[in-house]
């Protein structure tokens, strides 16, 4: 298996050559970007979310399942709380729009008799 080459500036601002982004080389040369903002814009390198719930959601996402597991071991009490809020939360929803149904639902018998 090929292992993955050094991605450093020097093969960025290459890489960025190649695929034609003078637009951004001119920006790096003038000042107006760092080689690392280009790279981002380019779409080499993907952005790190700015809020914390981004930034999980995005690690994540890169986890394999050994990562994933020891993470859900290591904050279960944590992880358990929120999911049993998010349930409440559902059940509480479902039980509204059930009342909403119930109400909508003798309107319109009485309007068909």
């Amino acid at each position: 298996m090929a292992t993955a080459g050094k991605r450093d500036n020097a093969y960025l601002l290459q890489r960025m050559k190649k695929d034609g982004r003078s637009d951004l080389l001119a920006q790096i040369e003038a000042g107006a970007l760092t080689v690392y903002q280009a790279s981002q814009i380019a779409g080499y390198r993907t952005k790190v979310p700015p809020t914390p719930a981004a930034k999980l959601t995005h690690h994540w996402k890169r986890a394999d399942y050994r990562q994933r597991r020891a993470f859900l071991i290591a904050n279960f009490e944590d992880v358990r709380r929120v999911l049993l809020d998010i349930i409440e939360d559902v059940r509480a929803a479902q039980a509204q729009e059930a009342g909403d149904a119930e109400q909508k639902e003798p309107d319109a018998a009485v309007r068909v008799s």
